[in-house]
Order: structure tokens, then C-alpha cells, then sequence
């Protein structure tokens, strides 16, 4: 473990969302304002400052009422072997009303600190990505339909267990694509690598369609993250050009599953909410 140095846990709000934003790229993350302005808006966000007053540490506990998701559990190189996360990591879960199922997806470095409260793996999440052509606005226009935004709020409630009104709604407005289709619905979120997700979607072939129809109308590289059981899905996306980057655990707390119909989620809206 490192010299410790001082410093202070705090709470973080909308007005932070600058500074916010700089912590995750020194760890090699790439998360834009908006990014941070829903991770703000729709959840609890700690973390630490340094004697200077420079954040040093993060996370978030995102509450949807019967599902609770923890995210954005970062700490600058600097710091790290110093208990930051463990602090932080228990300050969150003392948040959360008893009995309601949490989950997260971990980083190798972040799992044994989980386990250590308790946390067990339940799964992984695959991230792939791919280097979309560059759509022109009239491709982009052909393949954007104005999908009812209470229709994906009913579908995605009935897969995820849980009412995520709030982010769903700013992730929809941060959206560059809204497809719906067959029964699926996909967003494609714009980054330096444009997000697929959610997609959410009746059988493999339908999320297939709607992960490519979001890729054909790309401006750029996307990235995808598909959960492990959708091992058909992940075939045929490597078939189509992805290329799988790192696989994630998925852990829950208590080894408990998570509610819904999930065998309708195919790719998660980010990591932080899956």
C-alpha cells in the first residue's frame, strides 16, 4: 500500500461535471460532459479531493428503484493502494434500502475490493467495437425513426426489472439515433467512440438488425457491450467487423440474479447502468 496523502470524501453534483470528466481520462477513460451530466442528474456521485483540492476518486450509486447499479468507481493512479475505493465503496452501499438487488460491472483491479463486501460474479459483459464508415445525413435521416419514448420506457422496464425513466430520457436526448424495429430498440450515443446501447430486442436476429442499422449510420467508431449469455449474438457481430476489446465481470451482491426479463437486453446503455 502507498504513503497515504490527505484527503477529503465529498459529495459531487451537476457543477462538478468539468472536473469530473478529467478523472476518468487519466485512467484511460473516455467520458464527454454529457456523459457526466447524466451520471449527475440520475445518480449519487463521492469521491475525494487532495489537500489541492484536485479529485482524486470516484463513484456513483444509481437508484431505479428495484435495481440498484454501481459505476464510475475510479481512482487516480496517484492514490490508488490507499483505501479510497473501499471508503467510497462503503459509503455507497450504506445508501441503499435493504434488501434491493445492486450489481455493477468490475474492472479486474476493482474485484477483489467487491468480493471483499460481499460481491460474487454472476457474468460477464464483452466490450467490441468497430470502425463504422462515415454515414452521410442522408443515410443517417433513412435509418432514424422517431421511436414513442414511453414504448422503450414500457420495454425496458419489462427487461431490466426496474423503472430507469430518468436516464433513459437524457441518454435519448443525448442520442444521435433512436431506432425502432421489429419489436427492438437501439440508441446510438455520440463519444470518441459512439455508444450502441441500450438495444433491446425480442430474439438474436432482430438486436443483430438493429446493432448493424445503428452501425451503418454511424459517423465513426462505435463500441458495444454485449452480455456474456448472448454467445450467438457475439459471433455474429465479430463476423460483421467487431472486434472484441476486453471482457468484464459482472458481479452482484449476495450472488443474487437480476430481476426482469434479461434475455430481451442485448447490449448494455453503459457499464455504470447495464
Amino acid at each position: 500500500m502507498s504513503k497515504p496523502t490527505s484527503v477529503t470524501l465529498c459529495t459531487f453534483d451537476a457543477l462538478h461535471a468539468h472536473e469530473l470528466r478529467e478523472l476518468p481520462i487519466s485512467v484511460g477513460w473516455v467520458d464527454s460532459i454529457a456523459d457526466w451530466n447524466t451520471i449527475l442528474t440520475c445518480g449519487r456521485v463521492i469521491g475525494h479531493r487532495d489537500e489541492t483540492g484536485a479529485v482524486v476518486s470516484t463513484g456513483a450509486l444509481f437508484d431505479f428503484g428495484s435495481v440498484y447499479t454501481i459505476g464510475k468507481m475510479i481512482v487516480r493512479a496517484s492514490h490508488q493502494g490507499q483505501g479510497l475505493a473501499r471508503e467510497i465503496l462503503e459509503r455507497l452501499l450504506s445508501m441503499r434500502r435493504p434488501n434491493v438487488h445492486t450489481s455493477l460491472v468490475a474492472t479486474e483491479m476493482g474485484r477483489p475490493v467487491y468480493e471483499k463486501f460481499g460481491f460474487s460474479v454472476i457474468g460477464d459483459v464483452h466490450k467490441l467495437t468497430i470502425d463504422a464508415p462515415n454515414a452521410t445525413e442522408r443515410a443517417l435521416r433513412a435509418r432514424t425513426v422517431e421511436a414513442s419514448f414511453e414504448d422503450l420506457l414500457a420495454c425496458d422496464q419489462r427487461v431490466f426489472g426496474a423503472d430507469r425513466r430518468r436516464m433513459l430520457a437524457a441518454r435519448v436526448r443525448q442520442s444521435e439515433a433512436c431506432l425502432a424495429q421489429g419489436g427492438a430498440f437501439g440508441l446510438r450515443v455520440p463519444g470518441t467512440l459512439s455508444v450502441l446501447g441500450p438495444v433491446l430486442a425480442q430474439d438474436t436476429p432482430a438486436a443483430h438488425a438493429m446493432i448493424m442499422n445503428l452501425v451503418r449510420c454511424a459517423k465513426g467508431p462505435c463500441r458495444i457491450d454485449v452480455n456474456h449469455t448472448k454467445r450467438d449474438l457475439i459471433a455474429a457481430l465479430r463476423a460483421a467487423g467487431f472486434s472484441e476489446i476486453k471482457t468484464h465481470p459482472v458481479m452482484s451482491l449476495g450472488g443474487t440474479h437480476p430481476p426482469g426479463q434479461r434475455e430481451g437486453l442485448y447490449a448494455l446503455a453503459a457499464q455504470a447502468w447495464g
